[in-house]
C-alpha cells in the first residue's frame, strides 16, 4: 500500500480483501475443510475489529468447537499486543510507550479496586486479596494474611510483597499465575484434601493462591465489560474434578489425568 500511495483500505480496488473483511464464520468454516482430512491440530488468526465484544469471541470459540477445529486464534484490532496485521500505523510508538524502564516500579495508587478470598490450605485458613487498576485493568497489589489456625504467615508477607512487586514492575498478572503453578505439591496440603477435602484448589499455598488471582481478575474483568457466564453451565467432563486440588481432569492416554497436581486415576 505504502509503495503504491494507498493510505486507507478504501482505496483498494474492489477485488482486494483485507483479513478484517472476512466474515468469522467463513474462516472457521474453510478452516473445517482442511481440519477434516488433516490428523494434526492446525490453526489460523482471525482478525477482529476493534468494536468486538467478549461475547462476539466467545461466539467465535464455540463456532469452532462444534465446527470439529482442534485450534484457532483471534486477535483483536486495537489490542495491548501487537499483531503481525494492524491498522494502526502508530501501534509500534504505543507499544513502546507501554513497556517499563528498567527498575522502574509503578507507584501503588488510592484508585485500586479490590476483591477477597478466603482459602483453606494444608495449615488452615489464607485471606488473599488483589488489587486491581481500573484503568490499565491490570494487577497492581496482594496481601496474603493466615487465619488464626494457620502458620508461615512471615513467608506469607515475604511472597505478598514479591508479587506486588512484580505485578508494579510490569510483570504480567498470566506470567505471575504461570510462576504460582508452577510450584510442586505440599505434604500438609496433600494430607488435609485426603483427609478434609475442604482445601481450596491446588497442591500448595502458592497453587492456590493463582487460581485465587486468576478467578480475581475473571471477575474483575467480566464485571468492567458488564459480562457474566454463570448461566453457561460446565459439561459433565468438567464436573469430573481431581480429588486432590480440584482441578478438572483431562482423559489422556486413556486414563483421567489432573494437569495441576499430576494424580491419575490409573495410578
Amino acid at each position: 500500500m505504502n509503495k503504491n500511495n494507498i493510505e486507507d483500505d478504501s482505496e483498494l480496488p474492489e477485488y482486494f480483501i483485507t483479513a478484517n473483511d472476512i466474515p468469522y464464520k467463513n474462516r472457521i468454516a474453510m478452516q473445517a475443510i482442511w481440519q477434516k482430512y488433516i490428523d494434526a491440530s492446525i490453526s489460523s488468526t482471525v482478525n477482529l475489529p476493534n468494536d468486538t465484544t467478549i461475547e462476539d469471541v466467545y461466539d467465535l470459540y464455540l463456532e469452532a468447537w462444534k465446527a470439529g477445529l482442534k485450534g484457532i486464534t483471534v486477535f483483536r484490532d486495537g489490542c495491548a499486543r501487537v499483531a503481525v496485521l494492524t491498522t494502526d500505523n502508530k501501534e509500534e510508538d504505543k507499544e513502546s510507550d507501554n513497556i517499563l524502564n528498567r527498575g522502574y516500579i509503578i507507584p501503588a495508587s488510592n484508585n485500586l479496586i479490590g476483591l477477597k478470598r478466603k482459602l483453606v490450605t494444608g495449615c488452615g485458613s489464607l485471606h488473599c486479596t488483589a488489587f486491581f487498576d481500573p484503568e490499565s485493568k491490570e494487577l497492581r497489589e496482594v496481601y496474603l494474611s493466615k487465619g488464626s489456625t494457620g502458620g508461615c504467615n512471615n513467608f506469607m508477607t515475604g511472597l505478598s510483597r514479591m508479587i506486588s512487586l512484580s505485578a508494579r514492575g510490569g510483570v504480567s498478572i498470566t506470567d505471575i499465575i504461570d510462576q504460582l503453578k508452577s510450584t510442586g505439591s505440599c505434604p500438609s496440603y496433600a494430607v488435609r484434601s485426603a483427609t478434609k477435602h475442604d482445601t481450596s484448589m491446588g497442591a500448595c499455598c502458592p497453587m492456590a493462591i493463582a487460581n485465587a488471582l486468576a478467578d480475581m481478575y475473571k471477575e474483575f474483568t467480566m464485571a468492567e465489560y458488564g459480562m457474566n457466564f454463570s448461566s453457561v453451565k460446565p459439561n459433565k467432563d468438567e464436573e469430573d474434578n481431581c480429588p486432590v486440588c480440584g482441578s478438572p481432569l483431562t482423559f489422556e492416554g486413556g486414563c483421567n489425568i489432573c494437569k495441576n497436581c499430576g494424580w491419575s486415576r490409573c495410578d
